[in-house]
């Protein structure tokens, strides 16, 4: 049973390290801006620099009060839905706490629970386990509360993503209109042989539409990439030589080898040598785009520019070719967020892509957890010595004191911190590797693939390994099973209060500080980074890797659906957790992070739909729990909330997804000038936003296909490195 004193031992460190961490970013703030505010103290590291927060101790705190419109326009369809999500559940928890004080005071009032009664008349259930279901006995009519509350919570949750899906209907429709990369052009895969290359591909849309303005056709340019990937390295490092050699007192120039092999060949001066390379490469890069140009081969993806949205949304929404599998239209996506390398798959080989990809995922999720426990028996030598075959291992520990304490110490911590740090990787490399030629999908496609995992080896296995193995040795036949099961299910909450008071205690509050960029920033600037190139790299934030944060977020909805009922006490902190998330994510998106592609929101349905499957998953746990504690009537009132939720989801997502996916014919022909246009809103203000991270004039009617140029033949034949004179 689960310790007050301990629990309150942890409440007690967790709350004092928050409250360090935040005073040292309320004071670290304002001194070092361009760390905790990059995206408004650096120049042009964003179009539009985010609106001025007060210069108080806890102006920060501002950022609580912008409006949709203010997100959207400054940092993206995709952060403004991140704290949406998050806004959504602080709501629906806030509103569950009121009625988790009425469960605790009914679980804690009940009985004793008779199988939970020692022969001494003592009772089994202690601590903060009495506020949970743990302390309600079967069959009792006190059941009848839990499903009256689940009722109000869970149509809560569900009120609260309708919103957040229709302000995502509405902002798609504005990111149509508004964003050029957006205008009117179409994505078009799987092109046969006979329309690859610029001119048979208009034709065959110019004999559709009569308002084609442009086609573009993805060339191979794989040399091309690694020449200009290898030319960037070479600037950089003639920068850094220039630097040097203009600020060494000494007055001695820097010297290098000749070649290519390190420490091998005679030394030679090393700005001459780099800038005799860089002239090389040069004329390499320009030799291949005029080979890219004159001799081109093609790759079976391209894009098609039309004049009106009217044209693009009938594309979109249309077959374009009797031959199945052939000119697959989707929605532009802007340059930046096209992965190059997967332009040549096509669909069948995208297909048995994401077949394989899909298995690997299914055996990392099911077979994650063998690795993970024989790392985590190694902190029980002993007992493992014990098991039959593996008595060998007592002979080797008993060779050294200091062995053991490293097998059983720093060994497995170590291994299991490596294990999760290579997951998400693990899941990116199969989300490329699937043949997806959207970054943006590739992040989503990782999102569902790590939520995956954390459902099956965070939830599932710690509900039977809290519920079932500590209890292994009081099982008396089958029914008892079941009865243990649903005594033992409520005192794993605790487990998970104190997980989900860590992450919201320490994980937001530690990434608000950014004691790492704080640091290494300060030490890059002081003794490594010298050029303007150098620094710029150092001080740019970074993106807010969502693929691998949401997870864990969208996880928590889960763990707060199933134990707001189960051990009310979890509920504060799910509160705090949504909370410091919404105030964490706010900030960031506005002041700090800078994201490398604007996916306009395509990751939202994955988003919506990962989060009804916790609810759905939750209200499983909850009736299975109630209908195992032999109450069955609440079990068997519960059971429409289960189907309505089902509805609900089903509705709702082919409600609005397809009017995020396409623009409304109406608004097709406002945006064609055939109707007067008219700005959309969220319903909060009448505003015309900005662009998000800039482009041409929103106005802008059809679409240039040049904004989709490939960057390999887009980049400038020959570049010269930046003058270090004058040093930032």
């Amino acid at each position: 049973m689960a310790s007050s004193s301990a629990f309150i031992v942890s409440l007690v460190i967790n709350v004092i390290v928050a409250l360090i961490v935040l005073l040292l970013f309320t004071l670290l703030r304002r001194k070092h801006p361009r760390i905790y505010a990059p995206r408004g103290a650096i120049a042009n590291l964003v179009p539009h620099a985010p609106p001025g927060l007060p210069n108080t101790p806890l102006g920060w705190l501002g950022v609580i009060n912008f409006s949709d419109d203010t997100f959207f326009a400054h940092a993206g369809l995709d952060s403004l839905m991140t704290v949406l999500f998050f806004k959504a559940f602080l709501k629906t928890f806030l509103f569950t706490a009121l009625f988790s004080v009425i469960m605790m005071i009914i679980n804690a009032t009940a009985p004793c629970p008779s199988v939970s009664t020692n022969a001494d008349g003592s009772c089994k259930v202690s601590g903060i386990d009495v506020i949970s279901l743990s302390n309600i006995d079967n069959a009792s009519n006190r059941m009848w509360a839990n499903a009256i509350f689940s009722y109000f919570m869970f149509a809560m949750g569900l009120y609260q993503l309708y919103l957040a899906y229709q302000k995502w209907a509405i902002f798609r429709a504005r990111l149509f209109r508004e964003n050029p990369t957006y205008c009117a052009s179409v994505f078009v895969q799987d092109l046969p042989l006979r329309v690859r290359a610029p001119e048979p591909l208009q034709a065959q849309f110019a004999g559709m539409y009569d308002d084609v303005s442009g086609v573009l056709v993805a060339q191979e340019a794989d040399e091309l990439h690694e020449t200009l990937a290898e030319r960037d390295a070479v600037v950089a490092r003639l920068e850094r030589v220039q630097y040097d050699n203009q600020n060494n007192e000494k007055q001695e120039r820097v010297l290098m080898r000749k070649g290519k092999i390190p420490c091998v060949g005679p030394k030679i001066d090393a700005q001459d040598e780099l800038t005799e390379r860089l002239d090389a490469l040069n004329t390499k890069v320009t030799d291949l785009q005029n080979a890219a140009r004159s001799e081109p081969k093609y790759l079976p993806t391209g894009v098609v520019a039309l004049k009106t949205r009217a044209s693009q949304m009938t594309a979109l929404q249309t077959l374009q070719a009797a031959q199945p599998f052939t000119l697959i239209t989707s929605p532009c996506i802007g340059v930046k967020d096209i992965h190059w390398p997967n332009m040549n798959k096509t669909f069948y080989a995208r297909e048995i892509r994401h077949i394989l990809a899909v298995f690997a995922t299914f055996m990392l999720v099911v077979f994650w957890a063998i690795p993970v426990t024989f790392v985590a028996s190694l902190t029980t030598l002993e007992k493992l010595s014990d098991t039959p075959g593996l008595g060998w291992i007592a002979d080797i520990v008993s060779l050294s004191p200091v062995l053991k304490g490293f097998l059983e110490g720093f060994l497995p911590t170590l291994a299991l911190i490596i294990f999760m740090a290579i997951l998400p990787m693990i899941c990116r490399a199969l989300s490329a590797a699937e043949g997806r030629v959207s970054i943006s999908d590739i992040y989503t496609s990782c999102l569902r693939k790590l939520f995956s995992f954390y459902i099956v080896n965070v939830f599932l296995v710690s509900i039977v390994a809290g519920a079932i193995f500590d209890k292994l040795n009081e099982f008396t036949s089958i029914s008892s099973v079941f009865t243990l099961l649903g005594q033992s299910i409520p005192t794993t909450g605790t487990f998970f209060t104190n997980y989900i008071m860590i992450r919201s205690l320490a994980v937001f509050p530690l990434r608000l500080l950014r004691i790492g960029p704080l640091i290494v920033t300060a030490i890059k600037k002081k003794w490594l980074s010298k050029t303007h190139r150098e620094i710029a790299a150092t001080e740019n934030p970074g993106p807010l890797e969502f693929d691998l944060a949401l997870p864990v977020d969208i996880l928590m909805v889960l763990l707060g659906f199933t134990y707001s009922t189960v051990a009310p006490i979890v509920v504060p902190f799910v509160v705090i957790y949504f909370g410091l998330g919404f105030i964490t994510y706010a900030y960031l998106v506005m002041y700090v992070n800078v994201p490398i592609v604007e996916g306009g929101g395509v990751s939202w349905p994955t988003m919506f739909n990962l989060a009804m499957l916790g609810i759905f998953v939750a209200e499983l746990a909850l009736i299975a729990i109630v209908a195992i504690k032999q109450a069955i009537g609440p079990a068997i009132f519960l059971l429409p909330l289960l189907l309505g939720t089902l509805y609900f989801w089903s509705h709702l997502h082919t409600r609005f997804r397809k009017r995020g996916q396409y623009l409304p014919w109406e608004l097709c022909k406002r945006a064609s000038g055939d109707v007067e246009s008219a700005p959309l809103t969220s319903g909060a203000s009448d505003v015309h936003v900005a662009v998000p991270f800039g482009g041409p004039d929103p106005s802008v009617q059809g679409a240039d296909v040049a904004l989709f140029q490939q960057p390999e033949l887009a980049a400038p034949p020959k570049v010269q490195p930046e003058d270090q004179a004058h040093p930032v």
